[in-house]
């Protein structure tokens, strides 16, 4: 049972859509192909602060060289 949300344009609707939401570290960096299979993309990100401190504490096994390293082989969150 769906219940009413509003669209972008902020008339509330009633229609039935599927939904899937998955989740795509490299979804970029997997280059055109793989961003068609897609109607619409929603990037969330952080703070690179945040993002480093994250990716540290899930690889504690990486030192913050390594990190910083494996942050910057990612596309910029800008592109």
């Amino acid at each position: 049972n769906l219940k009413n949300y509003s669209s972008p344009s902020g008339k509330t609707t009633k229609h039935r859509r599927r939904v899937v939401c998955v989740d795509i570290p490299l979804l970029f960096e997997g280059g055109l192909p793989m961003r068609l299979l897609f109607g619409t993309i929603i990037v969330v990100a952080c703070k690179p602060d945040l993002q480093l401190e994250r990716l540290h504490k899930r690889n504690p096994d990486l030192t913050l060289e390594q990190c910083r390293q494996r942050i910057a082989s990612q596309i910029p969150v800008e592109k």
